[in-house]
């Protein structure tokens, strides 16, 4: 059942140089339960999506619609009462440093006046829930900064929301207490059929959550859908950047450099980034290509990540020989639904080097 749904949301902002398109006509699609990942680089928009998700931010034009309803012309009033719907978490928690975390976490619910019995449950329960029953009456600098997001995150919770929004929520945590923060998160999805949406640089937190993703590029989205989908066979440059970084593949120029070093230029050499989805990820495919080819194949690095709890494998080869055996071969893989992209290619010696 869809429950977020932007149409053509488009927004700008003036500063001293000029008018700023932080939104260039964004559309999207997010589904009750959906844990859904906003992916870009900074200055991609994704900020300024997410804030426009609860009218944070106004739009300029284009519509954002929830559960159907069209909440860009709300009132004042209307959309106070909508945002009781939707909870929110920042990277840098945003809690009140004077007010326990008990105090922090009533704070919404002692805005809409709830009773003080109504607010000791409650509070009670989201302690439970977060795990944090022993901080009560802790401050937030005796906390560290896991501690501190799950405060936010309980807090964000009070109101029994539909939708939980997370804008960089883990960018300022180290991995392991990342991780913690991300399986609350998918807990919480579970047991509560929390949507969330997720607004991140890290490929890592879309990897291991998110059942739907959208990359975002210039105000743009780029590339959207099923997570494994995207991510396995990515269309566009940017898309490809992050799938190299689940890969720990580094700095691809980097890469190729050292490949010229230790092997030398060879005539008609490739150099290729495989990419084996679920059940191909452990096919024997590069001993199949060499006997069936006879094509020289080098292994320069390889990996398996899982997305979605599904496999992803990863190679980074250089090919070399006949050129029509080596587009022969490539068009091998293809057809056996291997994704297939050129990163350098060296021609002939009568040919000048194409860098793709």
């Amino acid at each position: 059942m869809l429950l977020i749904e932007l149409v053509n949301v488009k927004k700008s902002y003036q500063n001293a140089t000029g008018q700023i398109e932080a939104l260039k006509g964004v559309s999207l699609k997010v589904e009750r339960s959906d844990i859904y990942g906003v992916i870009g680089y900074s200055g991609a928009g994704k900020s300024t999506l997410i804030r426009c998700i609860n009218l944070l931010e106004h739009p300029d034009s284009g519509q954002v619609l929830l559960s159907g309803n069209d909440i860009t012309g709300s009132s004042q009033a209307q959309l106070e009462k909508t945002r009781q719907q939707i909870g929110m978490i920042f990277q840098h928690f945003n809690l009140l440093r004077s007010k326990t975390v008990f105090e922090n976490i009533a704070f919404p619910l002692r805005y809409l006046r709830k009773s003080k019995q109504e607010i000791q449950q409650k509070v009670k329960e989201l302690l439970q829930l977060v795990d944090l029953s022993d901080k009560a009456d802790c401050y937030p600098s005796q906390l560290s900064g896991g501690q501190k997001q799950r405060v936010a995150i309980a807090r964000a919770l009070a109101n029994d929301p539909q939708i939980l929004l997370s804008d960089e929520a883990t960018s300022a945590l180290d991995p392991q207490t990342t991780d913690s923060i991300l399986q609350l998160l998918l807990e919480l999805n579970r047991r509560l059929g929390l949507t969330i949406v997720i607004v991140t640089h890290e490929m890592h937190v879309v990897q291991e959550i998110c059942n739907k993703v959208a990359v975002m590029e210039n105000g743009l989205i780029v590339e959207q859908g099923d997570t494994f989908e995207v991510f396995s066979h990515p269309q566009t440059k940017t898309t490809r950047c992050f799938t190299a970084s689940l890969f720990r593949e580094g700095n691809v120029e980097k890469l190729i450099g050292q490949i010229d070093q230790n092997l030398g230029t060879f005539p008609n050499r490739k150099l290729l980034h495989l990419l084996f989805v679920g059940p191909k990820a452990n096919n024997a495919y590069i001993s199949h290509v060499i006997k069936r080819f006879e094509v020289e194949v080098s292994i320069l690095y390889g990996s398996i990540e899982l997305v979605q709890s599904r496999p992803i494998g990863s190679l980074f080869v250089a090919i070399s020989g006949d050129e029509i055996k080596i587009l022969a071969a490539m068009e091998y893989l293809k057809t056996e639904g291997v994704s297939v992209h050129i990163l350098q290619e060296l021609p002939s010696d009568d040919q000048e080097e194409v860098v793709v």
